[in-house]
């Protein structure tokens, strides 16, 4: 199943581009899977990393992953896939405050291993120069993410990971002498 979510995934995402690294968007889902594969060797949180960003950004439906990749994939996709109603006029940090801290533990797990590739290709070079405040601001908004979840109740994997955006934050602290 793990194949079949890689080449699902990599139809859906044909021809998306990341925006701040300008590889194919491909890319992310795959180093997602990456961290996840080597934190977890978890197949269904494999399949969910793959898949995490297939309903937001393709013309992918809930319904359709269910059906390809069964109930527990569907369920944790749908945890980590953000709609208008789930936002309901939240602040993107209230908001992804609100749904990590409500997260089963697997969502939680692929959601950390999502932020961790997003920081990690923020400090590039490319990305630094070309889109210096979006980098700030990602960098700040996780700053208070991670801090309106807090610790208490994650698991080893998670503090572990918890732990790497930790320290790829404090990086781009000092490399930007951001206060």
């Amino acid at each position: 199943m793990v194949v079949k979510a890689y080449r699902f995934a990599a139809q859906k995402h044909k021809g998306q581009y990341r925006r701040f690294t300008g590889e194919e968007y491909f890319v992310h889902p795959v180093a997602v899977s990456k961290i996840v594969e080597d934190m977890t060797k978890d197949d269904v949180l494999i399949q969910v990393a793959l898949l995490h960003d297939i309903v937001e950004d393709t013309d992918t439906t809930l319904e359709e992953v269910k059906e390809l990749f069964g109930e527990d994939v569907g369920e944790l996709v749908d945890q980590l896939t953000e709609t208008t109603e789930k936002r309901d006029g939240l602040s993107k940090v209230e908001y992804l405050s609100k749904e990590m801290a409500e997260m089963s533990p697997a969502a939680l797990t692929v959601k950390l291993a999502d932020r961790l590739d997003n920081i990690q290709c923020l400090k590039n070079d490319y990305a630094d120069k070309k889109f210096p405040s979006f980098a700030e601001w990602y960098y700040r908004q996780t700053i208070n993410i991670m801090g309106n979840i807090g610790v208490e109740g994650m698991n080893e994997v998670q503090s572990i990971l918890g732990g790497m955006i930790a320290i790829d934050l404090m990086y781009a602290k000092i490399k930007h002498g951001w206060e």
